[in-house]
C-alpha cells in the first residue's frame, strides 16, 4: 500500500484532516494520484458515483464518490459533526449503460444517460489545508469530495444547453444565487467525454446506475453543520435540498 493511501484512510478513519508536511515526500505523481485512488476504493467499497474535472490545458480529471456518502434529496449530512462543509450546486447525469469506452458519436453517449439530475455536491478534504496542496495530492484525495445530494430529475432538457442555466440558491433563509450562472469547468457532455476516455476501467470504469457530477455552477462555500442548503433550477423545473 502507497505511503499517500494509508495515509488518506488514517484521515478518513479517524476524522482528522493531515498536515501537507506530511507528504513532503509522498507527494504522488498524475499515475500515483490514480494508483492511490484504486486503493482507497479497494478500502472503502461500491463506487455510486464520479465527480469529473479538467484541467486548464485541457487534461481529465475523475474520482470516484462511494455509495454511503450518497444521499436522496432532504437528507441530513453531517450526522453530529461540528465541521463546517462545503457546498457546490450541480448537474449529475445518471447513466444507465455501461461505458468501457467512449462512444464514436455523441448520440450514442446521450442514449447512455438515463437523466439529468439536480445535486448538492459536499466538499471536505483529509487534507489539512487542501488549498495549498498540489492538484495530484488533491486527485489522491478525490478532488476533496466528501458526498453529494441527489435532488429531483430534470425531465425536459438539452444535453448541449447545460453550461449557463437559471439557479435560485438559498442558504438558511438567505438567498446567495438568484439568477443566471455558468458552469465554472464548460459544458458538462464535454467533462463527461474526457473523463470517460480517460478513465478505461479505473475503479471500475463508468457503470450503468452511477451518477456523474459535472463542475460546477457555484463558487465552493463553506457553511457550518447544520446549515440548510435549497437550491432550484426554475427553467428545469427541478430542485434539491439539504442539511449540512
Amino acid at each position: 500500500m502507497h505511503a499517500t493511501t494509508k495515509a488518506l484512510l488514517d484521515a478518513r478513519a479517524h476524522k482528522t484532516p493531515v498536515p501537507l508536511s506530511k507528504f513532503a515526500e509522498l507527494t504522488p505523481s498524475r499515475d500515483g494520484a490514480l494508483a492511490v485512488q484504486r486503493e482507497v476504493a479497494a478500502d472503502l467499497g461500491e463506487v455510486g458515483a464520479w465527480k469529473v474535472a479538467v484541467t486548464p490545458d485541457g487534461e481529465a480529471l475523475f474520482a470516484p464518490i462511494f455509495t454511503p456518502t450518497i444521499k436522496e434529496d432532504g437528507a441530513v449530512f453531517s450526522e453530529g459533526s461540528e465541521k463546517p462543509i462545503g457546498v457546490e450546486i450541480e448537474l449529475a447525469f445518471r447513466l444507465c449503460k455501461d461505458l468501457p469506452v467512449l462512444p464514436e458519436k455523441d448520440e450514442d453517449l446521450i442514449a447512455a444517460i438515463d437523466g439529468l439530475y439536480a445535486v448538492i455536491e459536499l466538499i471536505d478534504s483529509r487534507l489539512e489545508d487542501m488549498n495549498q496542496a498540489s492538484l495530484d495530492l488533491k486527485l489522491a484525495d478525490y478532488l476533496s469530495n466528501a458526498g453529494f445530494i441527489v435532488g429531483e430529475k430534470i425531465e425536459t432538457w438539452d444535453p448541449y444547453a447545460l453550461t449557463t442555466v437559471d439557479l435560485k440558491l438559498v442558504v438558511n433563509d438567505e438567498t446567495v444565487i438568484d439568477g443566471s450562472v455558468t458552469n465554472v469547468l464548460g459544458a458538462p457532455l464535454d467533462l463527461l467525454k474526457g473523463a470517460v476516455k480517460a478513465a478505461g476501467d479505473h475503479c471500475g470504469g463508468f457503470k450503468a446506475g452511477q451518477y456523474v457530477t459535472t463542475g460546477s455552477l457555484s463558487v465552493c462555500v463553506f457553511y457550518p453543520a447544520g446549515s440548510k442548503v435549497t437550491a432550484k433550477y426554475p427553467a428545469l423545473k427541478a430542485a434539491v435540498s439539504a442539511t449540512l
